[in-house]
C-alpha cells in the first residue's frame, strides 16, 4: 500500500473517528493460536485483548492489514511463531506491560525458552520499524490557526534505566541532573495540530542537553519544514545564527506554553500506551532506538483514532511526578542508610558512651526496679 492511499484512509478515519467495516480481520483458523489462548486466560474475556496490548481487536485488524505480506519472514519450523499476526501480537504485548514474563508465558507453547521469545522481539522489532515509519511517520502540513508559522513542536523525553556497570565516569553518561536518574533521551517533533509524531531522533545518555539533541537532530528534518518555525522551550534557548527559526518560550508567554502542551500530550499517550517505556530498561541500552520509534509510529496510529486530549498531558506529569517521588524516596533511604552506618561506626569506637544512653533509657521506660543504675 502506497503512503498516498493510506494517508486518504487515516483522514476518512479521521472524519468519521472510527475503524473501517472493510478492515475487520476475518480470519478463521481451525487451530487456536497463541493470542485466543492468552486472551482466554485472562479473568474478564471480553476486555482481554485491550488489556494484553492497550489496543482493540478491531484496531489491532486495521494495524495487521496496513502492513505489508513481507514485513516479516514466515519461517517454517514446526514450533515457531511464524505468522505476521502473533509476532505482531507478542511485539505489543511486552510494550504495553513493560515486562517479558507474560510474554514468554504466552509464547511458551511454541517457544522453549525466554532467551527465544526475546530474540523474536528484538527480529520483529527491527523488520517492523522501517514498514511503521513509511506508513505513519510523515510531515503533514496542518497548522494552528493563530500560529500558522508553526510546523513543529519538538522536545525531549526520558526513559529510565538501570545504573550501569562499569567505571564511575562512564556511569555519569546516564545519569541526568534535571531528573536525577539514570536514563535515555530521545527527541520528538509532533505535528502542531493533531499531535503525531513527525521526527524521531537517535537516543542519547541521559547527562546529554536537550538542544545538544536538537542540534545533531536538525539537519535531518529543516528541508521538509519548508520554511515553517519550531516551537520549543526555554531549554532551547541559545540556537545558533542557522537557527533562528526557533520560537523558545520566554516567561511571560502562556500562550506559547499552550501550543506547546500537545507534544506533552503524545509523550502522555505513548507512555500510556507502552509501560516499557515507564520503568527501567528491561533489554540491552542500544535496543532502546528500535522500540522506541517503532512505539512512536504505532502511537500515532492511535492517535489518529483517538485524538489527543487534556487527559494525555495529566498522564505525561503524573509519570514525572512518579519519577521525581522515586528519586526523592530512595534518597531518604540513602539518608537513613548513612545514619545508622554513622551510629554503628561510633559504637565500635566507643562502646561505653553508646551503651550508656541504651541503659539509661532502659531503666526510665521500667521505673518499678528496685535498684538504681550509675555507670559513673
Amino acid at each position: 500500500m502506497s503512503q498516498e492511499s493510506f494517508l486518504e484512509i487515516l483522514e476518512s478515519v479521521e472524519k468519521r473517528n472510527a475503524i473501517p467495516e472493510h478492515f475487520e480481520s476475518t480470519k478463521t483458523d481451525d487451530h487456536p493460536s497463541i493470542i485466543d489462548i492468552a486472551c482466554k486466560r485472562v479473568n474478564d474475556p471480553s476486555h482481554a485483548f485491550f488489556r494484553l496490548t492497550g489496543f482493540v481487536r478491531s484496531e489491532f485488524d486495521f494495524l495487521l492489514h496496513l502492513l505489508p505480506d513481507d514485513a516479516l519472514p514466515r519461517r517454517g519450523k514446526t514450533k515457531s511463531i511464524d505468522t505476521l499476526e502473533e509476532q505482531l501480537f507478542l511485539l505489543l504485548n511486552v510494550l504495553h506491560q513493560g515486562s517479558c514474563t507474560l510474554t514468554h508465558t504466552i509464547a511458551s507453547p511454541k517457544l522453549d525458552s525466554q532467551s527465544a521469545t526475546i530474540r523474536l522481539l528484538h527480529s520483529t522489532t527491527s523488520r517492523l520499524k522501517a514498514p511503521l515509519a513509511d506508513l505513519f511517520l510523515s510531515f503533514r502540513r496542518d497548522r494552528i490557526e493563530s500560529m500558522k508559522e508553526v510546523g513543529l513542536v519538538v522536545d525531549c523525553t526520558v526513559i529510565p534505566t538501570n545504573r550501569p556497570g562499569g567505571r564511575l565516569e562512564f556511569g555519569k553518561k546516564y545519569f541526568s541532573g534535571k531528573h536525577h536518574m539514570y536514563c535515555v533521551k530521545a527527541e520528538v517533533g509532533v505535528n502542531p495540530r493533531i499531535g503525531t509524531a513527525s521526527t524521531i531522533s537517535s537516543i542519547y545518555t541521559g547527562s546529554t542537553h536537550d538542544f545538544t539533541i536538537f542540534k545533531d537532530h536538525y539537519p535531518q528534518f529543516v528541508p521538509k519544514l519548508g520554511g515553517s518555525k519550531i516551537l520549543a522551550d526555554s531549554a532551547y534557548i541559545g540556537a545558533r545564527p542557522d537557527l533562528d527559526a526557533i520560537i523558545t518560550k520566554p516567561v511571560g508567554t502562556p500562550e506559547l506554553a499552550t501550543h506547546r502542551v500537545i507534544v506533552e500530550r503524545f509523550f502522555g499517550r505513548l507512555k500510556t500506551l507502552f509501560s516499557i517505556f515507564r520503568r527501567p530498561w528491561i533489554f540491552e541500552v542500544e535496543k532502546v532506538s528500535d522500540y522506541f520509534s517503532v512505539a512512536c509510529c504505532l502511537t500515532n496510529f492511535h492517535i489518529l483514532q483517538n485524538p489527543l486530549t487534556a487527559e494525555d498531558s495529566e498522564a505525561n506529569s503524573r509519570f514525572l511526578d512518579a519519577l521525581k517521588r522515586e528519586y526523592l524516596r530512595k534518597q531518604e533511604a540513602k539518608s537513613i542508610a548513612n545514619e545508622r552506618y554513622i551510629a554503628k561506626l561510633k559504637n565500635k569506637l566507643n562502646p561505653r558512651d553508646s551503651l550508656t544512653p541504651t541503659i539509661t533509657s532502659l531503666l526510665a521506660e521500667t521505673p518499678s526496679l528496685f535498684f538504681t543504675f550509675n555507670p559513673f
